[in-house]
């Protein structure tokens, strides 16, 4: 049998110029991965956009495998998957984007649960 690895990168992934379709797509690609893994950075915590993609992750619950690099560069930690910052609070480069961030993970939403860190 053939094993096969798929990698999903935000950036790399989603069309810059044109971003919305790639976005409103992203439950849709979180869902399918089997892992997640985040790079981390001074900004990484703060964009709202990276919360988004944490945001999902954790809330399809499609599995609790959750990975940051850690600064040596070598190594990985697991993180809790609801370890994240609220999405709608983040900072964007665009101001205009929030409504649609806002809109995509309200869908999402639970109101039981307020986990956001």
């Amino acid at each position: 049998i053939e094993e096969r690895v798929c990698l999903w990168l935000d950036f790399a992934c989603v069309d810059q110029s044109n971003p919305f379709p790639g976005v409103q797509m992203l439950p849709a690609i979180v869902a399918c991965c089997e892992e997640f893994a985040y790079l981390p950075h001074e900004a990484y915590a703060h964009r709202a956009w990276c919360r988004t993609e944490q945001f999902f992750h954790w809330r399809l619950k499609c599995h609790d495998r959750k990975w940051r690099l850690n600064d040596d560069g070598q190594t990985v930690a697991r993180e809790p998957p609801e370890s994240h910052g609220d999405p709608a609070t983040g900072d964007l480069y665009l101001e205009a984007d929030r409504v649609a961030l806002v809109n995509l993970t309200a869908f999402f939403a639970d109101e039981d649960e307020d986990n956001l860190s």
